[in-house]
């Protein structure tokens, strides 16, 4: 067969293709597709029939490594219809010359639709283009300009198909987050309710590759938020609801972070700075808004920040490492960041490592004079404001607090101190 075929046999050419393609469905080698068109289009050049039946049709749908030509097609159906000896396998399809004519009909129609952009005929030369077995040279793509006019002539099915397609690389579209993000937005931006809670909750999240922007999420679930005022239905109600809370954490996650939440462009901006105030501001925003995501990030700046005397950076290192995920917990890196922030003159850790001492914690032996030391240290510069830590002397969670702690600690002292002497 392959001698016949190499003989310029068109038939053995053709059989040859049959079987390539049988093959070709089984590998999706690249290198059969092009020995299978080499023999087709010698084939063709012979004469054969349904060789140009065939190349009419993979022209016209950009399939079998063939580009999307129309013209070309049109010109294989035309020489179909000029010689009018039909093959049995056209019989058997009912083929001939009135189906090629109205199949040159068709293209006609298809190249006028599509320059009037008409979305009926956009939308079926898409899908033609997007689900081409084997698509030829630019095939792709075609049917994706196609798919983002229509999408950008207001098609809401059209748009969603593409963002789905593009952020999941399926329907014939390669995977391209930056596209797919970019159509969601212009989606939320033409008030697509669906669109701007998807987009909120991306925000959010940190889903789809959008980055974690509490900031953007706010303004899009505020925006849906308004965009369903007055509404009667039920659901839509009960989502409000939702949204309301979305919003009311975002609140939250800004009193934990000491400040308002900030958006990903600031984030990222205040983490290049490299003084120990921003790097601790960067960590805590991390700490508190991106979960474990950038956990490893926001412990890095802390113990940079803490390496350059910032002791409420080494007080949160504190936390993290004697209270921090099960991976993290090392007890005596906790207690030497708690004397770090102690020497660098943070309150909650003076007071943290004072009454570690009065009753002996954490790694700490019981030692009353330190304890006592440390407690009048605080309430001396509570007194003075020389740490800048403001200690209100009404307010027992700090200053009333200190004066109990140190009463009691004195108590303990002069106790141990009398039955020293006593020699008990």
């Amino acid at each position: 067969m392959l001698l016949a075929a190499e003989g310029d046999h068109a038939d053995a050419q053709m059989v040859l293709v049959k079987q390539l393609s049988r093959d070709l469905y089984r590998t999706k080698s690249k290198e059969l597709l092009a020995e299978r068109n080499t023999w087709l289009d010698r084939a063709s050049a012979l004469g054969s029939r349904t060789a140009k039946l065939r190349l009419a049709q993979h022209y016209t749908d950009g399939s079998m490594g063939y580009p999307a030509d129309l013209a070309r097609a049109r010109a294989y159906y035309r020489e179909l219809i000029a010689d009018a000896q039909l093959t049995s396998e056209e019989r058997a399809l009912q083929l001939d010359g009135a189906a090629y004519e109205q199949r040159l009909r068709e293209l006609d129609a298809w190249e006028e639709g599509l320059e009037n952009r008409d979305p009926a005929v956009m939308k079926a030369m898409a899908r033609r283009y997007l689900e081409a077995q084997f698509p030829g040279p630019g095939v792709r793509g075609l049917g994706q300009k196609l798919m983002e006019q229509l999408a950008a002539d207001g098609d809401t099915d059209a748009r969603d198909e593409l963002i789905v397609s593009l952020r999941t690389g399926s329907g014939g579209l390669e995977k391209d987050i930056e596209a797919a993000r970019a159509w969601l937005i212009k989606a939320a931006e033409a008030d697509d309710p669906d669109a701007m809670d998807r987009l909120a909750g991306n925000y959010m999240n940190g889903r789809e590759g959008f980055p974690v922007d509490y900031p953007a999420a706010r303004r899009w679930t505020e925006a849906l938020i308004t965009l369903y005022q007055g509404s009667d239905d039920r659901q839509v109600q009960a989502h409000v609801q939702e949204l309301q809370s979305n919003l009311e954490y975002i609140d939250r996650l800004g009193e934990y972070a000491g400040s308002t939440m900030l958006s990903s462009r600031d984030l990222e901006q205040l983490g290049d700075r490299t003084d120990p105030e921003s790097q601790y501001e960067h960590a805590i925003q991390l700490l508190v808004g991106h979960g474990s995501k950038r956990r490893s990030e926001a412990i890095s700046d802390l113990e940079e920040a803490a390496s350059k005397g910032h002791g409420a950076a080494a007080w949160r290192l504190v936390q993290v490492y004697e209270r921090g995920f099960p991976q993290e917990i090392d007890q005596a890196a906790g207690l030497r960041y708690l004397k770090l922030a102690v020497a660098n003159h943070d309150f909650d850790a003076t007071r943290e490592l004072a009454m570690r001492y009065e009753y002996g914690k954490r790694g700490v032996p019981v030692d009353l004079a330190r304890a006592i030391a440390l407690y009048e240290d605080a309430l001396a510069a509570g007194h003075d404001n020389r740490h800048g830590w403001n200690l209100d002397p009404d307010n027992f969670n700090h200053y009333r607090w200190l004066e109990s702690r140190l009463r009691q600690a004195r108590l303990k002292h002069d106790a141990l101190l009398k039955d020293a002497v006593a020699g008990r």
